[in-house]
C-alpha cells in the first residue's frame, strides 16, 4: 500500500552512492561515550505516531561501505520508514570523526507531492559531544531549478543543524536516560518563479522543517519531535493548486534496541 504523501518527505527518502560495500562486520571499536554507535548489528525500533501517519520503523547499521574513498557505516531500515530520523539515516552513510557524527547521502525532499527535490550532503555534521549550547554544527546551502507546468521554479535551501543542551536526565513516557544531548535540525526554504518577467515568490523563506533529536550516551538517538509546516500566499496557492498552510506533527519513540 502506497504511504501517504508527507507536505515534506523531509529527508526521509536517502540514496547514498557508494564506490563499494563491505558486507563484513564494521570496524568501528564500541565505547561507552558513544552517541551513535556505529557497529555492525546494532538495532533500534522506533514507535512513530504522527498527525497524518503513523508507524513503527526497525533502523539498522546494516556493514561498512565507501564513500568517494572514506570508510562509513550504511544504515538500512527493514521497511520504507516512517520517521524523519530513521528515513534521514536509511540508505546512508556515517561516521564518526573525534567526537563528530557526519552524514552522507542524497536527500530526495518532496515540499509537496508536485514539488520533489534533491539536496545533497557530504559529511553534514549532525551531532559533535564537545558543542555547547547553539554551537552551528554544520549546513549546507544551494539552489535547485525545475519547471512545473510550464512555470520555472527555483528552490533556495539551507538545511542546518545545531546543538541544544545537555540534559543529565531525559525521560520519554516510563524511560529514564542519562546524559543525554539535544540537537536541532533546520530545513529553510524558498520557492520563486517568472511570471510576465517578474520575479514571484511562491514560498517565502521559512523553516518548513524544525526537528530534534535527543542522543543518549551509549544508546543512540532515543527520541524525535518533527514539525513540518509552511505558510503561502492563498492566490499563489490556488494557482498551483495546493494548499495555502499545512501543519504536520511527529515523534519517533526508541522503544527497543540492541547496541555494542
Amino acid at each position: 500500500m502506497k504511504k501517504t504523501i508527507y507536505l515534506l518527505l523531509a529527508l526521509s527518502i536517502f540514496t547514498v552512492s557508494c564506490s563499494s560495500d563491505d558486507d563484513s562486520a564494521a570496524t568501528t571499536t564500541p565505547s561507552e561515550n558513544d552517541y551513535l554507535p556505529l557497529t555492525a548489528g546494532n538495532y533500534w525500533v522506533y514507535d512513530v505516531p504522527g498527525s497524518v501517519e503513523s508507524g513503527r520503523d526497525s533502523l539498522y547499521v546494516a556493514n561498512d561501505t565507501v564513500i568517494a574513498g572514506s570508510a562509513y557505516s550504511k544504515f538500512k531500515t527493514r521497511e520504507l520508514a516512517f520517521g524523519f530520523f530513521t528515513g534521514a539515516l536509511a540508505n546512508n552513510g556515517v561516521k564518526k570523526e573525534g567526537n563528530k557524527l557526519l552524514l552522507t547521502g542524497s536527500a530526495s525532499v518532496n515540499f509537496t507531492e508536485e514539488f520533489p527535490i534533491n539536496i545533497g550532503v557530504t559529511d553534514l555534521i549532525i551531532f559533535n559531544e564537545d558543542a555547547t549550547v547553539n554551537d552551528a554544527l554544520g549546513a549546507v546551502t544551494g539552489t535547485i531549478e525545475q519547471t512545473y507546468d510550464g512555470y520555472p521554479l527555483t528552490f533556495t535551501y539551507t538545511l542546518t543543524t545545531t546543538a541544544k543542551e545537555d540534559l543529565p536526565n531525559y525521560s520519554v513516557g516510563t524511560d529514564v536516560y542519562t546524559d543525554v544531548k539535544r540537537v536541532e535540525t533546520k530545513l529553510n526554504l524558498k520557492i520563486e518563479t517568472e511570471l510576465l518577467g517578474f520575479t514571484a515568490e511562491i514560498l517565502k523563506p521559512q523553516d518548513i522543517v524544525t526537528s530534534y533529536q535527543y542522543y543518549a550516551k551509549g544508546i543512540g538517538v532515543v527520541y524525535v519531535d518533527t514539525t513540518l509546516q509552511y505558510n503561502i500566499n492563498a492566490e499563489i496557492a490556488a494557482t498551483f493548486g495546493i494548499p495555502a498552510t499545512r501543519t504536520e506533527t511527529q515523534k519517533e519513540i526508541l522503544d527497543t534496541y540492541s547496541v555494542e
